[in-house]
């Protein structure tokens, strides 16, 4: 049960850091913000894909 529980916890913090980042993003505060924000609370490979994905969006739009 302990296992269950703290799967479930760690999926909600993950998925809590997928939403800041998209949420920093969206409102302008900078891809920079976002990968910091992610890599403060512990997601590397969250904060990797928020900085591939943020830059993307940033070459999309000076293009």
């Amino acid at each position: 049960m302990r296992y269950i529980v703290t799967a479930v916890i760690r999926k909600g913090a993950i998925m809590s850091g997928v939403l800041l980042g998209i949420v920093l993003v969206l409102l302008g505060a900078g891809s920079i913000a976002a990968v910091v924000a992610a890599a403060v609370l512990g997601y590397g490979t969250i904060a990797l894909a928020i900085g591939i994905v943020s830059s993307a969006a940033f070459a999309a739009k000076t293009v």
